[in-house]
């Protein structure tokens, strides 16, 4: 149990290490960042060989460890370049990070077979990948798209998409005959000049994707928060405890079996279903596919209960690809709620939520549960059940979200890819800003107008003073007595 606490806990920090590695992609681009996630990678395995093998820093894991997964996944956003370059197959480009995050999951089998078959220790291992993943950055930095490249592109596939919905233009004319320069066109920054440009970047891609959460697009993204949460729990809790959960259901020894085939399974399979989920998703559309979805997760969750190990195979296959679907889902959402400016940091936005509430639901849900079963079988409650009904619950959960997306889309049409621009960002901060500047106008007014009411009193008293009084000033009379003039000696 403390061990799945701890993985959930790492896990949970990963997602919010990805807010950074979002909000980087919208600052500095998806060259930049997938290059700092790759060397961030490589160091990060270099001091996991150096912990493993020198026993005095065995502790440097806690740190190597998750600084490894978190790299790791920033180097995922170098994927997200080609979104606009196949602007097509967008879910399936999507699904390609997924696929390559399941694949690199096989390496610790790897590991195994190497030290099995030939001898390779860890250590050594470790630096092999290091050396693999400094490659990887090098390749990033030659052929990954930079961030004002990304946006030009971007610019004219939503140039062309727009046009195509009025003419059928050709893909190569994307030109405005009345403004060679589109909206976003206009609207792309100049590249990063310095770290300090990026900061400030940083700061205004969040800002700006705040906005977009709470004030431009806030019921569907607190629906589809609520949504993406159960079904990332619903995925990840029987991941933690996977091994207690079939030691409950099947015994000591199959759980050892079904825990085995899982990890050969895994990332096959995930890798298998996650391209073929974004292939779906590209022709049907996310609508009917998050609808669809619900089926295998109620199957899913029946599998989960059942003793057998041929169905609980099924329930890995199953989960290989329900634990898969956000790499498609979140950042399909993204692209067509918001602006390419704030892709980054409104994925990230969304891990933060996952990271967080994973941490928290975590123990809170397997508390609730189980004393739901403390209170139904207050003696010798069955092990399994707890565990059983956490799963159903998560379920129910993604069940709820799921209708309730639906039941929004049929209302609201999910709409097409970056219909949402920074301009509609722009204006909804106005919007914030002006009932203040409104109010401050108004008061201002009030202050200027009682000035004059105060003025106009004064010169009247005056004029009334002056006609009755002789003085050689106009101030004393406001004061109600004459003038007084000092005799001087000699004077008559």
């Amino acid at each position: 149990m403390k061990l799945a606490a701890v993985f959930s806990i790492a896990t949970g920090l990963s997602l919010l290490g990805m807010f950074g590695a979002g909000v980087l992609y919208d600052a500095i681009g998806p060259r930049v960042v997938g290059a700092i996630g790759a060397f961030g990678a490589a160091f990060s395995l270099i001091l996991i060989a150096l912990a493993v093998k020198v026993q005095s820093l065995n502790n440097l894991l806690w740190i190597a460890y998750p600084a490894a997964t978190i790299f790791g996944y920033t180097n995922l956003y170098d994927v997200f370049a080609w979104l606009w370059l196949l602007p097509d197959d967008q879910s399936t480009v999507a699904a390609m990070s997924g696929a390559i995050q399941c694949l690199s999951d096989s390496f610790c089998l790897l590991a195994v077979f190497l030290h099995d078959s030939y001898g390779i220790q860890l250590p050594t291992y470790f630096l092999f990948t290091a050396l693999f993943s400094t490659a990887a950055g090098f390749i990033a930095l030659a052929f990954v798209p930079g961030r004002k490249e990304n946006m030009r592109i971007a610019a004219a596939v939503i140039a062309y998409q727009a046009a195509a919905e009025d003419s059928s233009q050709s893909y190569g004319s994307i030109d405005d005959e009345h403004d060679s320069n589109p909206p976003m066109q206009r609207q792309i920054s100049p590249d990063i000049s310095s770290a300090w440009d990026a900061f400030d970047n940083s700061l205004g891609s969040v800002k700006d994707a705040c906005i977009l959460y709470t004030k431009v697009h806030p019921t569907i993204m607190l629906l589809f928060s609520f949504f993406s949460m159960m079904q990332y729990m619903f995925s990840v809790y029987p991941l933690f405890n996977m091994y207690l959960l079939y030691t409950d259901l099947v015994g000591h020894a199959k759980a050892v079996e079904l825990v085995n085939i899982f990890g050969g399974l895994y990332a096959v399979m995930g890798a298998a279903c996650v391209l073929t989920f974004g292939a779906v998703v590209d022709r049907i559309g996310l609508y009917k596919a998050v609808a669809w979805l619900g089926v295998p997760t109620v199957i899913n969750c029946i599998c989960f209960s059942v003793p057998r190990v041929d169905v609980q195979v099924i329930a890995q296959v199953l989960l290989s690809l329900i634990a898969n679907t956000w790499f498609v889902i979140l950042p399909r959402f993204c692209i067509s709620y918001g602006p390419p400016q704030l892709f980054g940091s409104l994925q990230g936005i969304f891990c933060v939520i996952l990271g967080l509430g994973q941490i928290i639901l975590t123990r809170v849900g397997t508390w609730a549960c189980w004393s739901v079963v403390m209170l139904v079988h207050p003696v010798n409650p069955p092990p399994v059940l707890h565990f059983l009904l956490t799963i159903d619950l998560w379920c129910f959960g993604t069940m709820v979200g799921t209708v309730s997306l639906c039941w929004y889309w049929w209302y609201y049409p999910f709409p097409k890819t970056s219909q949402t621009t920074m301009a509609d960002v722009h204006n909804a901060w106005n919007e914030c800003v002006q009932p203040m500047g409104a109010d401050t106008k108004v008061a201002g007014a009030k202050a200027v107008a009682d000035y004059g009411s105060a003025k106009a009193a004064a010169s009247s008293l005056l004029t009334s003073r002056q006609g009755t009084t002789n003085t050689c000033c106009s101030c004393l009379p406001i004061c109600g007595k004459p003038p007084r003039i000092a005799e001087s000696p000699g004077m008559p």
